[in-house]
């Protein structure tokens, strides 16, 4: 987990010594911040909870090679996002 955005890391061959990393989600170059909590995978989804500069509370999911869609934007706080698969 960081502060600066969300990242995969692939271990595929981490016997050779090999790690790719690759940004997922960069929240520095959208104002804003992993807000202490943390995130939720499942198959390839994320949902986390971020806080923008002007404080707004915010849920955002991205599916593998998509683009973050916004869930929720507001003053509600203090949850955790959780994906179930059912």
């Amino acid at each position: 987990r960081t502060y600066e955005g969300l990242y995969a890391l692939d271990i595929t061959d981490i016997s050779a010594g090999q790690v790719t990393v690759e940004l997922i989600v960069d929240f520095s170059s959208q104002n804003i911040n992993l807000n202490h909590y943390e995130f939720s995978v499942e198959n390839g989804t994320i949902v986390y909870n971020v806080m923008t500069n002007g404080g707004a509370r915010q849920t955002w999911m991205i599916e593998q090679g998509g683009s973050p869609i916004l869930l929720y934007s507001g003053n509600d706080c203090c949850y955790k996002p959780l994906l179930v698969n059912l």
